[in-house]
């Protein structure tokens, strides 16, 4: 058939569905139908809402402008005519049609949904109880309820033009916003107060703060904004305020940002929170914040300069603390500096974190070397760039525990590629009659045979274990991993950089140096999430830092758990060294220097910690929170309870003054 007719069939075909669908919408009777029969189709979530009126929390609707959506047809299925067995689909959707009558203006009209009203209504409510419930940024209600009707998914076709960003009482996105606010501060505020709350501060609650350079992935400067409340359960809690972006023209050069910057964001960010009336007391934040809490750059907690001394400036009460997670760590960084061999060893560690990161292949080839070791993998962690103490114990736990899985697979796999057969997962009897010169003390060089695999075998071939015989019928038993040091030629693999990672692994001081750096990071670690805790209280950071040093401090003589471990399987066998399935290396001077690089960390830690926790914890102020310390109050005598703290509660009353305007000081102490 010529082009020229098959177009001008496909424009009279055209013609005779325009003129159809003209017949059936102008009908109004069965419109959702017409749009679907000219199509040949019926989109299956229709179909369902025809059928179940619970089915309408799965539909959306277009969003702004009101048009007909278009199905994706991966999503739609055929069906017959008018008049075939889909009939009663018809009536019911007729139905749907009249029910919606009565919550429209005007003429009927095609509209891209079967949603009623009162279920958009139900989305508008999840959405505003979401925020409150989950602590959402409440500067953030206003974009994500624009969004969410961008998507069709709040605001109906009942209340668009101007409604959907008029102002209250015009049913639209303002008096959702309004509603949302309202349940904002009834959620927090009555979560922030607790009896006692309630009693000294009915006109609001007060808070500490916190905040911290976002992570966000943005070209702009921000500051993440977090508040912290003590809760009606009278444990404190985080809620994040808001991610605050710096206006640079605020700081001193009009470029970078600074303390007067940094500042000038913090305090605008609370001001936001003043609009919210009755929620912060006497809606100020200013007669609201006792603390903020910062990390140790000079920008933040510099005492002259800094962002703590400013915000001192418009609150002389305020109290700038320095975070007690951020400490440690400065401290473990100053500690680790005086021991040269920990630069080594750090970079070992990152070295096998680049090697197997981000690679498919590599882990999927580590797991198959696990699998015939029957040995443990953990997922491998970065040293470079982690802040605190407890992740990177998990990264020295990760390649301890997995040594011997990464020691074969890089043996494996520079072995390969250099044409040599034999390796840990090699057959053990493939090693049988091999021969090879092996040198004892004196210098003498005996030549061994490998005569038979010792019975009963290991479960797992890697630890398998042969009988030697010697040129002068000596013999001796040794193991698969040391035995390989002889029988393979290693000259050819001393370019392969998995050859010499893998020998930088397998060498006695790196493992033994790991194992107790992992011991120390287990203390260092506990001591890290103790910052973390909801039940911390200032009298348990002497405390707990106290018992972290003592515990460090015996390391120096005495092996922790991994290490006591590491050295007692490196024993068996006559001090053969062997961990696992490694053959470790012992060069000439190793076990000194371990003692040393051991005695090094473990007073450098000692004195760091010390010093700067003692420079954190120097306040008087925070001195007398520890009254509050129901561990330490006595028992014995209620007298002695009664006066217990008095004189501390009193110090804190006279720095918190202006909490305490229309309550007295004996008022406090009675409650």
């Amino acid at each position: 058939m010529p082009p020229s007719t098959v177009r001008q069939e496909k424009y009279a075909a055209r013609q005779d569905v325009d003129k159809q669908k003209e017949e059936l919408v102008g009908s109004a009777q069965y419109p959702w139908l017409a749009y679907n029969e000219l199509h040949g189709f019926h989109c299956s979530w229709c179909i369902k809402a025809a059928n179940s009126s619970k089915a309408c929390d799965k539909l959306s609707t277009t969003g702004y402008g009101a048009g007909n959506p278009i199905p994706a047809k991966s999503k739609l299925c055929s069906h017959a005519a008018p008049g075939s067995s889909h009939s009663k689909l018809a009536a019911r959707m007729e139905m749907e049609q009249e029910k919606g009558k009565a919550h429209m203006d005007g003429d009927l009209k095609l509209f891209g949904t079967v949603t009623s009203e009162d279920d958009l209504y139900f989305k508008t409510i999840r959405t505003v109880h979401t925020i409150a419930t989950e602590q959402l940024a409440l500067g953030k209600m206003q974009s994500l309820m624009e969004l969410l009707h961008a998507n069709g998914l709040v605001i109906s076709y009942r209340h668009g033009g101007n409604g959907i960003i008029g102002g209250p009482g015009e049913g639209g996105l303002a008096d959702w916003l309004e509603s949302g606010r309202r349940v904002w501060e009834r959620r927090m505020r009555d979560r922030a107060a607790n009896s006692v709350v309630r009693v000294l501060f009915p006109d609001g609650v007060i808070f500490s703060s916190s905040g911290d350079g976002s992570n966000d992935r943005s070209l702009r400067e921000q500051e993440a904004s977090v508040l912290r409340f003590l809760g009606s359960d009278g444990m404190p809690y985080n809620t994040l305020h808001d991610v605050v972006e710096l206006d640079l023209q605020d700081s001193l050069d009009g470029r970078s940002p600074d303390a007067t910057c940094i500042t000038a964001a913090y305090v605008s960010s609370y001001e936001t929170l003043e609009v919210h009336e009755g929620f912060f007391r006497q809606s100020s934040w200013k007669r609201s914040i006792i603390a903020s809490c910062w990390d140790g750059a000079s920008v933040m907690a510099g005492e002259k300069g800094g962002v703590a001394a400013k915000i001192k400036q418009y609150v002389p009460h305020h109290l700038s603390t320095h975070a007690g997670a951020h400490v440690e760590q400065l401290a473990l960084a100053d500690a680790f500096a005086v021991e040269a061999y920990y630069a080594e060893w750090r970079d070992i560690m990152q070295e096998v974190y680049c090697e197997f990161n981000g690679s498919g292949k590599k882990r999927f080839g580590l797991n198959e070397t696990a699998a015939e070791l029957d040995a443990e993998l953990l997922s491998f962690k970065t040293m470079g760039g982690i802040r605190w103490a407890a992740a990177q114990e998990r990264a020295v736990k990760a390649v301890v525990t997995g040594l011997q899985v990464l020691a074969a697979d890089l043996e494996i796999s520079a072995k390969t590629k250099a044409g040599i057969t034999l390796n840990l997962l090699s057959p053990s009897e493939s090693f049988v009659n091999k021969t090879f010169w092996q040198k004892f003390d004196g210098g003498r060089k005996w030549k061994a045979k490998v005569d038979t695999i010792v019975q009963p075998r290991a479960e797992n071939p890697a630890n398998d274990s042969f009988m030697l015989v010697y040129s002068n019928r000596e013999t001796m038993k040794m193991k698969k991993a040391e035995l390989l040091t002889y029988l393979s030629e290693t000259e050819q693999l001393e370019e392969d950089s998995r050859w010499q990672l893998c020998n930088k692994l397998i060498k006695l001081r790196f493992v033994q140096f790991s194992c107790f750096m992992l011991d120390c990071y287990g203390e260092l670690a506990i001591l890290s999430k103790m910052f973390q805790s909801n039940s911390l209280i200032v009298s348990d950071v002497a405390r707990n830092v106290s018992r972290c040093i003592r515990s460090i401090e015996k390391f120096e003589n005495t092996p922790g758990k991994k290490e006591a471990a590491f050295k007692l399987e490196c024993a068996k066998d006559d001090n053969a060294n062997v961990y696992g399935t490694c053959q470790l290396y012992v060069e000439d001077g190793d076990l000194e220097a371990l003692q040393s690089s051991r005695s090094g960390i473990c007073k450098a830690l000692a004195r760091q910690l010390t010093a700067r926790f003692i420079k954190v914890l120097d306040n008087p102020v925070l001195h007398a929170f520890a009254a509050f310390d129901q561990r330490h109050w006595p028992t014995d005598d209620p007298k002695e309870l009664e006066a217990f703290g008095n004189a501390e509660i009193k110090k804190l009353c006279a720095h918190y003054s202006i909490f305490f305007e229309d309550t007295d000081v004996e008022t406090v102490l009675s409650i």
